[in-house]
């Protein structure tokens, strides 16, 4: 699992935290809003707005509310692409299963 501390603002940007440590969510933080990503098979690329967060299983803490563009891919598998909403106060999951090339 990748923990990545800091958050993703309105622009795609990264702002404080560690980028990629170990620390948990911060209820306080924009609002409690957060983002969970995972895919069959794990270990694949996930990006928010061309910005890469890690690998699945992610979990994006302290997200502002905001529309981004997720993309998640792994070599030999079709990518996936959505768009999704994030809202104040809100936890957004995403499951998917990635289809081999």
């Amino acid at each position: 699992m990748v923990l990545v501390s800091g958050c993703i603002d309105g622009n795609g940007g990264l702002n404080g935290g560690n980028g990629g440590g170990t620390e948990f969510c911060d209820e306080s933080y924009y609002a409690n809003s957060y983002l969970i990503v995972n895919s069959l098979p794990e270990g694949a690329n996930v990006y928010l707005n061309d910005f890469f967060i890690g690998t699945t299983e992610t979990d994006m803490c302290w997200i502002e509310p905001g529309t981004y563009e997720l993309r998640i891919e792994k070599e030999g598998y079709v990518m996936f692409t959505d768009t999704i909403e994030i809202e104040a106060d809100t936890g957004y999951a995403v499951g998917e299963e990635l289809e081999a090339i």
